[in-house]
């Protein structure tokens, strides 16, 4: 009899926990965020970020440090509150693995600098030319075929899981890369399934003419451009550090590895919701640029709505699978690079669709779709 009161006791407690933990990210609707964000305004922030803490795997090198990270919790947590509890949020707010970093700081490790959308749309022109490679989408049969109103590769098991970049801007390479990836799976392409970033990160660079300076930033292009005149080797054999090195490739012989790809050349598409939706569905998932602001970096849920961003730069780079316009706010699904901690559905972002030529956060500036892809090994 104790020893079933005990139990009893115990689940007690385990439902009082639970009851007192509110959900802080991965809102399903408007009222879930609103809800939720009453129960967190009224919890301690000290028990609150313990909890989030351990959720996480946090730990800080001393006290000062805690009590910094602590005070970009709060902050986070009364930005969640404040926005959540509208009621009318498109999008929602939540405390993802990175709700103790300000976003100026996140900014400056991860982001790319001083890339317009003019010049992203000529540094494509100007890779593309430097290989040959062929870069229009050829108008046919193929394109004639009228998309579904819903499409998702990764529904088909065609898109890797969202990797992390870490501290560095090495975003067009991780976009470029798993656009790569998935074309590879949807050809039937025999692969490694893990291509190398680290080597697009240390040899995409000035030293080969290209415009790309690693955990600076660059061009998605510029690695498209560069597998289809050498090869992206296996992760395996060139490892993410997410730091700048030295190319590697002359002395180990990356393009001979088994598992390694290259492509014959890669698509621009016409910045237009139509060609987009049509280019994703018929041939594979497609590298898009990004304007991220402080709102974006909070994403939890919802859709992301095109309102509020800057238009005249761009300093991300993600990569857009699938879509869905059958309901009253149609949207991309896109897979970033900042883990799957981050966004929704393990690192994704759902941004609404526009009918204009820029797209939410100039989202149309240029986008890249490669080709018939081979492997080292077939």
């Amino acid at each position: 009899m104790r020893a079933q009161l005990a139990a009893v006791c115990l689940l007690c407690l385990a439902a009082l926990a639970t009851a007192q933990k509110p959900k802080t990210r991965l809102y399903i609707n408007q009222r879930e965020a609103a809800d939720a964000a009453a129960s967190i305004s009224m919890m301690d922030r000290r028990t609150l970020f313990n909890q989030w803490k351990a959720e996480n795997g946090k730990a800080y090198a001393n006290a000062a440090a805690e009590n910094a990270a602590f005070a970009q919790f709060s902050a986070t947590v009364n930005d969640l509150v404040s926005h959540n509890s509208d009621g009318k949020a498109k999008f929602f707010k939540g405390l993802h693995e990175y709700a103790d970093v300000p976003f100026a700081d996140f900014a400056a490790k991860r982001l790319m600098k001083g890339i317009t959308p003019e010049g992203a749309v000529a540094r494509g022109a100007t890779a593309a030319a430097k290989t040959n490679v062929k870069t229009n989408a050829k108008a046919g049969r193929k394109l004639a075929q009228t998309p579904p109103a819903a499409w998702d590769w990764r529904a088909l098991g065609k898109v890797p899981p969202a990797r992390n970049q870490g501290g560095c801007g090495s975003c067009w390479a991780f976009a470029a890369i798993g656009a790569l990836e998935s074309k590879a799976l949807i050809d039937g392409t025999t692969f490694s399934g893990d291509l190398s970033e680290q080597q697009m990160v240390d040899c995409v660079n000035s030293a080969l003419g290209y415009g790309s300076a690693g955990c600076n930033g660059g061009y998605s292009s510029d690695v498209l451009s560069y597998v289809a005149g050498f090869r992206a080797t296996t992760e395996a054999d060139y490892r993410y550090t997410a730091t700048m090195g030295t190319c590697q490739e002359p002395k180990t012989g990356h393009t001979a590895v088994p598992g390694s790809l290259t492509v014959t050349g890669y698509m621009t598409i016409a910045p237009n919701k139509a060609a987009i939706q049509s280019a994703l569905y018929l041939y594979g998932p497609i590298v898009v640029y990004f304007n991220v602001i402080n709102s974006f970096y909070s994403y939890t849920g919802g859709i992301y709505p095109a309102a509020g961003c800057p238009t005249n730069t761009i300093n991300h780079a993600m990569l857009l699978v699938g879509y869905d316009f059958t309901g009253p706010t149609p949207y991309w699904i896109i897979r970033n690079s900042w883990g799957t901690g981050w966004g929704t559905e393990g690192g994704y972002v759902k941004v609404e669709a526009t009918d204009d030529s820029y797209g939410a956060c100039r989202m149309y500036t240029a986008l890249y779709l490669p080709r018939v892809t081979s492997a080292v090994g077939n």
